[in-house]
């Protein structure tokens, strides 16, 4: 009620909160005491006054906690007990630190009605005997935030943007990224297309986003490579993929960059496209480069041993995960599979950690990003990538 001493003393404002409970001001109230395990039950004819000491249990309290107390303990019938009083102003008590406990964990969270699904889930009362325990335990009330965190983290921490890297790349603030995982082109300048037979002809053309010689595109990964290290935090770590042909390039920039490359990491294909001419052997391999920037000590969750290979062996994209356009066709040559990024993701990163990529095709970092609790910045130039990342998204 926020009263003074003064105003304590002469209860003058509960007049304010409720009618009936200035009748019994200066005089007493029936006291209830326990009978048989029911605390409500009353005993005719004892008397008690309505002590300073009572309402100094509600002076906490909010306005509206203060009046239901104060209205139960003087409505005409069925009136509670003081004893009652008692513990429900401090569970009441114990209920708004919780709430001010849930605020601080979740303060980035941003969205009313998730923390009001917190607040609602607390005024049940089912973490009252954990918070006021002699050795408090905060274990459950710990998992209903874990819990919000969780759902929040999934629904508002993906930002994509519909865009040029070379353009958008430069708006995102220095070190601000924990990881950056992407996929560029991969250079390889190829437009034919190879005649099959009893089988569908294979274009090779992947875009005019992948056709580049060889010197300019390797002055344009030294410029990817700039931009990621100045947007990475300190500690933080980079993997990109590429082709064979400018693996050796790209740790060279990476190092002339002033990165620290850490390994070369192979995806092998259990199933690998078939060749379409038969004069070599079936590329089932790409690979890309992890590096770290220096001045804080890198993520990396060790596997096990026998896990921590630099390689994973799994197949392509397949079924329900391959991302089609509205005919059915097959949208993104190149699309990874989730399985692929999410170990990455997960062995390099942490929950909570920002992840960069740059060159997103049809989305499945952010998605693998959003399915494992990490935020998201993706940028896409294609907009039929775009729109179908953003779909996926959602699905």
């Amino acid at each position: 009620m926020g009263w003074s001493r003064g105003k304590v003393r002469d209860y003058s404002n509960l007049q304010n909160i409720h009618t009936n409970a200035w009748g019994i001001i200066g005089a007493t109230l029936e006291h209830f005491a326990p009978m048989t395990g029911d605390v409500s039950a009353p005993i005719v004819g004892a008397t008690a006054p309505f002590t300073e000491n009572l309402l100094r249990n509600i002076t906490s309290l909010t306005p509206d906690q203060q009046f239901e107390l104060v209205e139960a303990i003087s409505r005409e019938k069925d009136p509670i007990s003081k004893q009652r009083f008692t513990t429900l102003a401090k569970c009441y008590k114990a209920r708004n630190e919780m709430d001010e406990y849930v605020l601080d964990k979740l303060a980035m969270v941003d969205d009313p009605c998730l923390l009001c699904k917190a607040f609602i889930e607390i005024d049940k009362g089912a973490y009252d005997k954990d918070w006021m325990a002699e050795k408090r335990s905060t274990s459950k009330i710990d998992a209903l935030i874990k819990s919000i965190n969780d759902e929040w983290e999934k629904k508002n921490n993906i930002q994509l943007i519909n865009g040029n890297f070379y353009d958008e790349v430069k708006r995102i603030q220095n070190e601000t990224i924990d990881l950056v995982l992407t996929d560029p082109p991969y250079n390889l300048d190829q437009t034919r297309v190879v005649k099959g037979v009893n089988r569908s002809d294979i274009s090779k053309d992947f875009g005019e986003w992948d056709h580049d010689d060889g010197e300019s595109f390797i002055a344009v990964m030294r410029e990817w490579m700039c931009e990621f290290k100045r947007i990475m935090r300190p500690g933080g770590t980079g993997i990109v993929f590429t082709s064979t042909r400018f693996i050796s390039h790209l740790r060279t920039i990476a190092e002339d960059t002033g990165l620290e490359n850490r390994m070369d990491f192979y995806w092998c294909k259990k199933n690998p496209a078939p060749k379409a001419v038969e004069t070599n052997d079936t590329n089932a391999v790409e690979v890309c480069l992890i590096f770290t920037k220096g001045g804080n000590t890198h993520t990396y969750h060790w596997p096990g041993q026998a896990d921590s290979l630099n390689y994973a062996l799994m197949g392509i994209c397949q079924g329900d995960e391959r991302v089609k356009d509205g005919k059915g066709n097959i949208l993104h040559p190149t699309q990874k599979p989730e399985a692929l990024i999410r170990l990455l993701m997960e062995r390099r990163s942490n929950r909570g950690d920002m992840v960069f990529d740059g060159f997103m095709g049809v989305g499945t970092t952010p998605r693998v990003a959003k399915d494992t609790g990490r935020k998201c910045i993706a940028i896409e130039q294609d907009k039929s990538f775009y729109e179908a990342a953003t779909r996926r998204l959602h699905d």
